[in-house]
């Protein structure tokens, strides 16, 4: 699963995620600027989606994609 960023814009590409299976998500950065990526449940806004990988917490964010970067988290979607 991955999202592309320029300065912009941001194109998605569309795959599908199972509930409680790891998942990889990569941001690469395709502009000219630094930018930054979060990932938001619906109908939110500035509300980060919480994530658990291997039992510890964590937030879907990426910061700081330099020009011509991919940032790669694992996180896991919770529910069912």
């Amino acid at each position: 699963m991955g999202v592309i960023e320029g300065d912009f814009y941001v194109r998605p590409q569309r795959t599908a995620c199972q509930v409680g299976q790891p998942s990889m998500l990569a941001a690469g950065n395709e502009g000219k600027v630094v930018h930054e990526f979060f990932i938001e449940p619906a109908g939110k806004v500035d509300a980060l989606l919480e994530a658990e990988v291997n039992g510890e917490d964590r937030k879907p964010e990426f910061k700081d994609i330099a020009p011509g970067e991919t940032a790669e988290p694992d996180w896991k979607k919770e529910g069912g």
